[in-house]
């Protein structure tokens, strides 16, 4: 997942984790793996078409231009998924510069 913006700007992405019919799980917790300044995330749970969604909102804003990049843990109640990672990256943009006019 990708977010791009401007300095002090926040950024959001959502995206939805449909279980597996053959694979059921729910989600218990979400981590960040490095723990990234400014990243706040959560999660939501509804019945779709299919069954079971989760809705996944993370939210991202610094105050500092540069790049970041980090890794949601999504913690489920299956053995045979229990964790799913979710690469995260980013940038902020730097303020434009004044060329003195």
């Amino acid at each position: 997942m990708r977010f791009s913006g401007k300095l002090n700007e926040k950024l959001s992405r959502t995206i939805t984790i449909i279980p597996d019919k053959d694979y059921p799980f729910k989600i218990s917790t979400l981590s960040l793996k490095n723990k990234t300044e400014g990243v706040q995330f959560s999660f939501t749970n509804h019945t779709g078409e299919s069954g079971p969604e989760y809705t996944v909102t993370l939210d991202a804003a610094s105050d500092k231009p540069g790049s970041f990049s980090d890794t949601l843990i999504v913690k489920t109640d299956s053995s045979d998924i229990p964790e799913i990672m979710i690469p995260l990256s980013g940038y902020i943009m730097p303020p434009p510069r004044d060329n003195g006019k």
